[in-house]
């Protein structure tokens, strides 16, 4: 009798030790909000100008660790996360490409993605001898607004790269957006003419 009931008193401890390991296990939400208290906020407004100003980051991702389980190694200059969101973090980034470019990605308070958005055009980084000028900023408000301006003046070259009259294309790209209370980001884009410019 005494061996059954310290049999049942040891399965009943091993099993309560068991539970009590995975009760304990960090969770994905728990890494997501470690994540963000390692990486800290920003202030707003943000504003970037492509051409002009340095690719300043706070945090470098290091995907041997959990930091893998929210950004890949593509996307692993974190900015900063954006305040004033209540029900999702609003991550701040550059993706790496022909330049780093601005961009954003949001989590639920579990840490499931939401929605990711590249927030620039990047048309200066492809930008070659025939460019005249080129200019892109991305702004986002303390309001969660974004906007992205892009304005490129290009005028066509001949074989030996000089330029063509009456060539000149001029193109302003612009997006307005938001940051929306469910954590999705919304842009629209438009693209305008500037003769003249």
């Amino acid at each position: 009798m005494k061996k059954i009931f310290l049999l049942i008193i040891l399965g009943v401890s091993i099993t309560s030790c068991g539970n009590f390991g995975k009760r304990n296990s960090p969770t994905k939400a728990d890494h997501i909000k470690a994540f963000v208290e390692k990486i800290g906020y920003i202030n707003l407004p943000y504003s970037h100008d492509l051409d002009i100003d340095e690719e300043e980051y706070k945090y470098q991702i290091d995907v041997k660790t959990t930091d893998s389980l929210f950004f890949d190694t593509y996307e692993n200059l974190i900015i900063g996360v954006l305040p004033n969101t209540s029900d999702f973090y609003a991550i701040l980034y550059f993706a790496i490409g022909d330049d780093l470019y601005p961009a954003l990605k949001t989590f639920d308070k579990n840490g499931e993605e939401i929605d990711k958005q590249i927030i620039c055009y990047g048309n200066c980084a492809g930008c070659d001898y025939e460019c005249d000028f080129c200019s892109e900023v991305t702004t986002i408000t303390s309001d969660l607004k974004i906007k992205i301006t892009s304005c490129i003046q290009i005028t066509r070259c001949d074989a030996d790269e000089n330029k063509i009259p009456e060539t000149t294309i001029c193109k302003i790209y612009t997006t307005t957006g938001q940051i929306k209370p469910d954590g999705t980001i919304y842009l629209k884009k438009e693209e305008v003419n500037c003769e003249g410019f």
